[in-house]
């Protein structure tokens, strides 16, 4: 099997089954985002221990197996950050966390959990 099959199946699989999907019942800090394009959506929760880092996140929302996937790579990699960390995550992350790249009419559909993320700190 060549790596592209690898790769391939590994996003099929977090899309199928992905990471961290559910409500949070109680999120310090939430935020939901959409493409008008596509129609995919993201809704973004986080919640923080005492020393301000993630203790829990969690994403809601619909899409197609891109968005699902990398919403899935990107809350298993906010795990354990911290505030500041989450604030210096460079746009292209979640890109190198599929390791993959994607056409502009795409690129959306990846950052919709990046985009989310970065909603949640403009808001404070």
């Amino acid at each position: 099997m060549d790596n592209h099959a690898v790769y391939r199946e590994e996003l099929l699989e977090h899309y199928r089954h992905p990471q961290n999907f559910g409500r949070m019942k109680k999120a310090d800090q939430q935020a939901h985002i959409s493409n008008p394009l596509c129609g995919d959506e993201i809704t973004l929760q986080l919640k923080f221990d005492r020393s301000g880092q993630v203790a829990e996140v969690k994403f809601e929302g619909r899409g197609c197996a891109l968005s699902i996937a990398a919403a899935s790579v990107f809350t298993e990699f906010l795990k354990d950050r911290s505030k500041k960390q989450l604030q210096n995550i460079p746009n292209g992350k979640i890109e190198k966390l599929l390791d993959i790249k994607v056409s502009p009419a795409r690129k959306k559909c990846v950052q919709l959990p990046y985009a989310a993320l970065r909603k949640i700190f403009l808001k404070q």
